[in-house]
């Protein structure tokens, strides 16, 4: 499963709809967002997000190395 499905995925298991949605769309993925920061716009899209919301910065949902070289 690609990286930035995983995150929509557990975004929705949050009830986080908005994001995770954002986050099907690459908004979130190292590679794919246009953000310079993806990782502080969805800490800062998703304060009430807990868990979730929490480990992106902790880098447990980063591309993987795979991802990286396409």
């Amino acid at each position: 499963m690609h990286t930035k499905d995983f995150l929509a995925q557990e975004l929705e298991h949050a009830g986080l709809p908005e994001l995770a949605e954002r986050g099907r769309q690459g908004l979130y993925h190292d590679f794919l967002s246009p953000l310079d920061f993806p990782d502080a716009d969805l800490a800062k899209a998703g304060q009430s997000g807990g868990g979730v919301v929490d480990a992106a910065p902790q880098r447990e949902f980063d591309a993987s190395k795979e991802e990286s070289e396409e």
